[in-house]
């Protein structure tokens, strides 16, 4: 019994001593789990975020716009002395919408040529917008006299194998920039009198027939 008094003689005695060393011990405590908790939460914000970034790159890669051109072919004028043109469609057969920003288009009188196409500052389609799904029916005139002289050469059966190239920059709603380029080839099929009027993609064309 004396040991029991003796233990809670001190225990009273040094009630203030021991209230602070707990309060200190249950301080620490609290602090170690908040610091672990704001450690677990800081690492758990971390990897959400790292997984939605994930999640829109994804996204953004499988949804993104893609232009391509079909069915290319000389057009008459609309009018007795007008303009001959190459027609064609452009195409946005993507996942989201896109905006041309700098195009350039060219009749050429001959299907090897490499030189590269410079857009800068040039935008011979126009500012056009397409959705994802969307086409636009477009004429690239043949506006210079060397088109035109070559026009009715093509007009009267004396142009052989002659191309369209081009190549256009297009923008999406992130304001990424991507440039396409493609080359279409109209084939004389060896009859001189016969002119064809339908550009075919030909099968060698990697070089000039991608999108970024």
């Amino acid at each position: 019994m004396d040991h029991v008094a003796d233990v809670w003689n001190f225990v009273t005695g040094h009630a203030t001593v021991i209230s602070v060393v707990i309060s200190t011990i249950a301080t620490a405590a609290i602090a170690i789990y908040t610091f672990r908790l704001t450690a677990a939460t800081t690492a758990q914000a971390k990897l959400t975020n790292d997984v939605l970034t994930l999640a829109r790159d994804e996204f953004n890669a499988t949804h993104r716009p893609y232009l391509v051109i079909r069915e290319v072919y000389w057009t008459p004028p609309d009018d007795p002395g007008g303009i001959a043109s190459i027609a064609y469609t452009l195409i946005n057969s993507g996942g989201s919408a896109c905006r041309v920003e700098e195009s350039v288009l060219r009749y050429r009188s001959d299907i090897e040529g490499t030189m590269p196409i410079d857009t800068k500052g040039v935008n011979d389609i126009g500012p056009v917008t397409l959705t994802s799904g969307d086409y636009r029916f477009l004429r690239c005139p043949m506006v210079s006299e060397g088109e035109q002289v070559a026009t009715a050469a093509h007009e009267l059966g004396f142009l052989s194998d002659h191309c369209f190239r081009g190549a256009i920059v297009y923008s999406d709603d992130k304001g990424i920039h991507r440039r396409m380029a493609f080359r279409r080839i109209c084939y004389r099929d060896g009859q001189r009198h016969k002119a064809s009027y339908r550009f075919v993609t030909p099968s060698d064309n990697d070089e000039y027939e991608y999108t970024d």
